[in-house]
This record gives C-alpha cells, sequence and structure tokens, in this order.
C-alpha cells in the first residue's frame, strides 16, 4: 500500500525519508502518470556546479530531481545549487535521444531560485550545444514550467543553466523529459 498525500509520486520512487535515522516504511508499488513518455529514466549520469547543504536539512542534492518523489509541503527532494555564478545542472540521456518538452516543477515555497534560465541540449560532452528553450525573469513558486523549442531537438546531453552573472542559486524539485 502506498499512502502519500499532497504528493508527486511516480513508479521511480522506491520509498523514503528524508531523515534516514527515522524508520522508513516499505511499499510494495506506487505509480503515478507523472513519467508517461519519459525519456528521464534513462538518465546514466548528473552533475552541477555545487551541491547546497544546511545542517538543519539534508543536502539538496542534483539527483533529487530525478528521484520520482517531490512533495508539495517540503522541498528536501529538490535540487538546490551553492551560490555561484551561472549554477548549472546536467544530465547525461546516456545516447542521443529526441526530445519534444521538459517540463520542471519548481519549489512550492517562498525561495524562487528559477529565474533567467536556458536550457542547451546536443551531443556535445562539454556542454556546449544549442538552444532549447529558455524563461525569463523568476519563476512563481510551486508551478510546473514547460519548455517546448519549436520543433524536436536530438541529443545527449542536457543542460539547465541560470544565465545571470551575478551570483544566484538554482532550484528546481523535478524534471521530466519527454520524447
Amino acid at each position: 500500500m502506498c499512502s502519500l498525500h499532497s504528493a508527486q509520486v511516480s513508479i521511480m520512487w522506491p520509498g523514503s525519508s528524508f531523515n534516514p535515522s527515522e524508520v522508513i516504511d516499505s511499499y510494495d508499488e506506487c505509480y503515478s502518470n507523472w513519467y508517461v513518455n519519459s525519456i528521464t529514466p534513462s538518465i546514466t549520469n548528473i552533475t552541477a556546479s555545487s551541491v547546497y547543504h544546511s545542517p538543519a536539512a539534508p543536502a539538496r542534492n542534483p539527483e533529487n530531481v530525478i528521484s520520482g518523489y517531490f512533495c508539495k509541503k517540503t522541498y528536501y527532494y529538490c535540487s538546490t545549487n551553492a551560490k555561484v555564478k551561472k549554477p548549472y545542472w546536467r544530465a547525461d540521456l546516456g545516447t542521443p535521444k529526441r526530445v519534444s518538452s521538459i517540463i520542471i516543477s519548481i519549489r512550492r515555497d517562498n525561495a524562487q531560485h528559477f529565474n533567467d534560465v536556458e536550457i542547451t541540449l546536443g551531443n556535445s560532452s562539454d556542454y556546449n550545444n544549442i538552444h532549447f528553450d529558455h524563461y525569463d525573469g523568476v519563476a512563481p513558486r510551486g508551478i510546473n514550467i514547460p519548455f517546448t523549442p519549436t520543433n524536436p531537438v536530438t541529443g545527449r546531453y542536457l543542460q539547465i543553466q541560470i544565465l545571470n552573472t551575478t551570483s544566484s542559486y538554482l532550484t528546481f524539485c523535478d524534471i521530466v523529459i519527454l520524447g
């Protein structure tokens, strides 16, 4: 049985707790249609410019956005970069994939760390790839942002980066890459 409230859960989520010292419930299976037609499970490697750490909460690791779990009431399962110039989040899709759109879920509390973002996708392993789509301005909290280029793009290396050259954070909580 899977009993969750105010959460988005996919078949990728194994059941977990943000505090490893707590008793972790075991679940037979959790299902959602969030990952219909998703390329996201093919990601083989994730990197980021840095990782934000806080003594009060677990690290906001870059792989959190593909964990298959995003709770409305906590941001522990989000990815947050430490404050740097032009922070980025990168994913290797393993092989070139045809991507038609990407949906990114933004943190639902008061922190707004997703602004002036560009997404690139291509086959260059140095992530110097073509423009996929962008988001101008500061994203409102708690929304899902669809990124859809004029035409689908084929590539292996995906990058999400804040273009602002002043130091800033990059935070988002879930990503769905659709083919």
